[in-house]
């Protein structure tokens, strides 16, 4: 009755010296401190004030466009066309594989 309060939380888990790190190596004691004074080395650049300020527009504009009501950019005729045809050829049977009724 209570055996789930008996149970080893641990189970299954290795000994911490073989749990994978970041680097693929395992953690070493250099008998030293680290220099956190050193600066680290960016992933990817920053954005720039103009790239910053160009999204910041678009999102306002964005924003101002739906508050208004505004609908998406109409697809072209080729495009409805195109999902029409993949809908009437292919939405029966992929719903029958979506509700599980293959």
């Amino acid at each position: 009755m209570l055996a789930a309060c008996t149970s080893n939380i641990n189970e299954g888990v290795g000994p911490p010296t073989t749990v994978p790190s970041l680097s693929g190596s395992a953690p070493q004691n250099t008998g030293t401190y680290p220099n956190l004074n050193i600066r680290p080395q960016v992933a990817a650049n920053q954005i720039t004030a103009e790239q910053r300020a160009s999204a910041g527009a678009r999102l306002n504009a964005a924003t101002q466009s739906a508050q208004r009501g505004a609908s998406t950019p109409a697809m072209s005729a080729q495009e409805q066309a195109r999902l029409k045809k993949l809908a009437d050829d292919k939405g029966a049977s992929v719903l029958a594989e979506i509700e599980g009724q293959q």
